[in-house]
């Protein structure tokens, strides 16, 4: 049980841009920088993601499926979007444009190994519980959002990732 999101978001981080948890983690050089929103500037997002790839996370709540407003737990669906910004150079030679595809998918099947390891997103590594209620996610998919052009060398692909879980919270 959890009385705000805010572990759950952290451990998420931890595990992406640190390379935590118990088993499927990331290593060293398939870690995120953490990223800005989408509806930031592109140029800003490419600059960051030039030097790695960058996640951002969206936690949207769901319906309430246990526990009335009295009750001292409430089980909520969640549903999760991990944004990637993945930095695409010059888009003149086709079998680089193609390389960097094949890596972006190579980027969602390793997050959607380590947060859909139970014992990845238990707690923080400061051992505050996540609230989340199986301790991994459920894979949904991934979608290329969007090619930026930031100029004749410049592109951004972004991505979005998604995932769905319980979130037990206590008021």
């Amino acid at each position: 049980m959890a009385t705000t999101t805010a572990h759950l978001y952290t451990r998420i981080y931890e595990v992406l841009i640190d390379g935590a948890g118990a088993g499927r983690t990331l290593d060293a050089a398939d870690r995120f920088a953490r990223g800005f929103p989408p509806g930031y500037a592109a140029d800003l997002r490419s600059t960051r993601a030039k030097v790695r790839p960058a996640v951002f996370v969206h936690l949207e709540e769901g319906d309430a499926i246990l526990g009335g407003e009295q009750s001292s737990s409430h089980l909520y669906t969640i549903r999760v979007s991990i944004f990637r910004d993945h930095y695409l150079g010059y888009q003149g030679v086709p079998a680089q444009v193609q390389a960097q595809q094949v890596e972006a998918d190579r980027a969602h099947f390793l997050i959607r190994a380590a947060l859909c390891f139970g014992p990845n997103l238990a707690a923080t590594a400061a051992g505050d519980a996540t609230g989340l209620g199986s301790e991994s996610l459920l894979p949904g998919g991934f979608r290329l959002l969007r090619v930026a052009n930031l100029g004749a060398n410049d592109r951004l692909l972004q991505y979005q990732d998604t995932f769905t879980g319980l979130f037990d919270f206590t008021p």
